[in-house]
Protein backbone atom coordinates (compact mmCIF):
# COMPACT_ATOMS: atom_id res chain seq x y z
CA UNK A 1 0.00 0.00 0.00
CA UNK A 2 3.23 2.31 -0.23
CA UNK A 3 2.92 5.36 -2.83
CA UNK A 4 4.98 3.99 -5.56
CA UNK A 5 5.86 0.56 -4.65
CA UNK A 6 3.48 -0.74 -7.73
CA UNK A 7 5.95 0.01 -10.01
CA UNK A 8 9.14 -1.78 -8.38
CA UNK A 9 10.08 -4.16 -10.47
CA UNK A 10 10.40 -6.89 -7.79
CA UNK A 11 6.69 -6.03 -6.76
CA UNK A 12 5.41 -6.75 -10.37
CA UNK A 13 7.42 -9.71 -10.09
CA UNK A 14 6.49 -11.19 -6.87
CA UNK A 15 9.83 -10.81 -5.88
CA UNK A 16 9.47 -9.59 -2.49
CA UNK A 17 9.78 -11.37 0.92
CA UNK A 18 9.34 -10.13 4.44
CA UNK A 19 11.92 -11.08 6.95
CA UNK A 20 11.44 -11.15 10.59
CA UNK A 21 13.02 -8.71 12.67
CA UNK A 22 14.05 -11.63 14.81
CA UNK A 23 15.49 -13.25 12.42
CA UNK A 24 17.48 -9.80 11.14
CA UNK A 25 19.16 -8.89 13.53
CA UNK A 26 20.72 -10.60 16.68
CA UNK A 27 22.33 -14.48 16.97
CA UNK A 28 19.77 -15.61 14.51
CA UNK A 29 20.88 -13.10 11.81
CA UNK A 30 24.11 -15.26 11.18
CA UNK A 31 21.24 -17.42 9.22
CA UNK A 32 19.89 -15.02 7.34
CA UNK A 33 22.61 -15.16 4.05
CA UNK A 34 21.36 -18.93 4.12
CA UNK A 35 17.57 -17.67 3.22
CA UNK A 36 18.90 -15.23 0.73
CA UNK A 37 20.89 -17.57 -0.91
CA UNK A 38 18.14 -19.64 -1.30
CA UNK A 39 16.46 -16.98 -2.62
CA UNK A 40 18.81 -15.39 -5.27
CA UNK A 41 19.99 -18.80 -6.53
CA UNK A 42 17.11 -21.42 -5.65
CA UNK A 43 18.76 -23.74 -8.45
CA UNK A 44 22.49 -23.45 -6.16
CA UNK A 45 21.06 -24.21 -3.29
CA UNK A 46 18.03 -26.43 -3.93
CA UNK A 47 18.86 -28.66 -1.10
CA UNK A 48 19.29 -25.98 1.67
CA UNK A 49 16.73 -25.98 4.05
CA UNK A 50 17.50 -22.92 5.94
CA UNK A 51 14.59 -23.54 8.22
CA UNK A 52 15.82 -27.11 9.65
CA UNK A 53 18.71 -24.76 10.27
CA UNK A 54 17.00 -21.99 12.03
CA UNK A 55 14.89 -24.56 13.98
CA UNK A 56 17.87 -26.55 14.95
CA UNK A 57 19.80 -23.26 16.31
CA UNK A 58 16.60 -22.09 18.41
CA UNK A 59 16.41 -26.16 19.96
CA UNK A 60 19.99 -26.78 20.33
CA UNK A 61 21.66 -23.67 21.91
CA UNK A 62 17.97 -22.28 23.20
CA UNK A 63 16.28 -25.12 24.65
CA UNK A 64 13.18 -23.49 22.82
CA UNK A 65 11.00 -24.76 20.27
CA UNK A 66 10.85 -22.74 16.62
CA UNK A 67 7.49 -21.11 16.04
CA UNK A 68 6.45 -18.49 14.08
CA UNK A 69 7.03 -17.58 10.59
CA UNK A 70 10.21 -15.61 10.16
CA UNK A 71 10.29 -15.01 6.44
CA UNK A 72 7.50 -15.04 4.06
CA UNK A 73 6.93 -16.25 1.60
CA UNK A 74 8.85 -18.93 2.26
CA UNK A 75 12.08 -19.56 -0.30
Amino acid sequence: ARPGWENLEAVKEGRVYLVSMDLAFGPPAILLPLYAGKILHPELFADLDPEAILREYFEEFHGVELKGIFIYPDP
